[in-house]
């Protein structure tokens, strides 16, 4: 006979105590009068359909403990189609595959349009984990992809008593069966505890959080990790030995080069202390020069005084000079002039003495006259 799933008051104390009960597809709410009969401090209602919605908020109204969260799992936030069927249990985001030929009566009674949230949102929502935490799974064709999320979000760890109703066989689009469920939540570290087989189809299974066999998984995936760590390392250490290698033989080919520009360095320091020598030189025959050039322009300008003042005797001299001419032009007119007014006055004089040569020879013949008539 299959075993029966066991309550929480069977279960030790430990176990029967979570400080959170968080039930992912309350639907009408069968199991919130086992819930409250635990000493839970929280107790958590998923619930996507808004007819069953408005039931659970009717009695979470008198019981502080209870809460009740509208929505659907998925894989983000937001809206989506929820698929609501004439057995009311099995509404689900996911459409039917082997549930039709396993319920030939089953049709959809209805498609609202609901909220979606996302694992990490529900885990915010949900706040730190403040004692142990039980997980009601009831998710029709979304099992699997719900604790993939969870273990996504690093929380899988966190549940330590896990009922998680299934298909024995895969009834939705993407969903699970049963076996593949099982195993990879024993992989993951949970021990399965019972299983309530009353509807051998959609079976109940409780699974139990192993630490030891969590802690040595973990220990496998840290061993894991740490090997392909130094398998890494061992890489990049093989890799920086390459490098390295690589490195030397450009820091030698670096060091020829060196060695070469130094050489050339050198050459160069010598030729241009050979050029600095040549340069000193020239600047001295240069400042010899600027010296002679120096003395030259002081006797140029020596020499151009004397000239200016040459030039300026010249010049008084010229003028002298023709003034001097001026002058003697003018006193060759007045002895050209007293010239002509001699010879003019030698003319005179010469007509004079003519005129008085002849006036004597009157004057003579007139005595002679006289005398003759005086003789007489």
């Amino acid at each position: 006979m299959p075993k029966t799933l066991e309550t929480l008051e069977t279960l030790p104390a430990a176990q029967a105590a979570p400080g959170l009960i968080l039930h992912i597809g309350a639907g009408d709410g069968d199991a919130i009068t086992a819930h409250l009969a635990s000493s839970a401090a929280r107790i958590v209602l998923v619930e996507p359909n808004p007819d069953r919605v408005a039931d659970l908020e009717r009695r979470s109204q008198t019981e502080p403990r209870l809460e009740v969260l509208p929505v659907a799992l998925a894989a983000q936030d937001g809206q989506a189609e929820l698929l609501v069927f004439n057995f009311t249990g099995l509404s689900s985001l996911h459409a039917p595959t082997g549930l039709s030929d396993l319920l030939p009566g089953l049709r959809i009674v209805a498609r609202p349009v609901v909220r979606t949230l996302s694992v990490s949102g529900l885990l915010d929502r949900l706040g730190p984990k403040t004692g142990k935490l039980q997980l009601v799974l009831e998710a029709p064709g979304a099992e699997q992809d719900i604790l993939l999320a969870w273990k996504a979000a690093g929380a899988l760890g966190q549940i330590d008593l896990l009922d998680l109703r299934c298909g024995a066989e895969p009834l939705f689009a993407g969903a699970a069966p049963m076996a593949v469920l099982q195993s990879w939540l024993e992989a993951e570290g949970f021990d399965a505890a019972t299983a309530d087989l009353t509807d051998p189809d959609w079976p109940m299974l409780r699974f139990r959080l192993n630490p030891a066999v969590q802690e040595a998984t973990a220990l496998r995936k840290t061993q894991v990790t740490l090997q392909a760590q130094v398998s890494g390392q061992a890489a990049a250490l093989k890799d920086a030995a390459g490098t390295l290698a690589a490195r030397d033989g450009r820091i030698k080919d670096q060091d020829a080069a060196l060695s070469a520009e130094r050489a050339k360095a050198q050459a160069a320091e010598a030729q241009a202390s050979g050029q600095a020598a040549a340069l000193k030189d020239a600047a001295d025959t240069l400042a010899a020069r600027d010296g002679r050039i120096k003395d030259q322009d002081a006797a140029l300008n020596a020499e151009r005084a004397k000239a200016q003042a040459a030039e300026a005797q010249a010049t008084a001299t010229a003028t002298e000079k023709d003034t001097r001419t001026r002058l003697v032009s003018q006193q060759k007119s007045q002895i050209d002039t007293l010239e002509q007014r001699v010879k003019e006055l030698e003319h005179k004089q010469t007509l004079a003495r003519n005129e008085l040569r002849r006036a004597e020879g009157q004057i003579d013949l007139i005595k002679d006259l006289l005398l003759r008539e005086g003789g007489l």
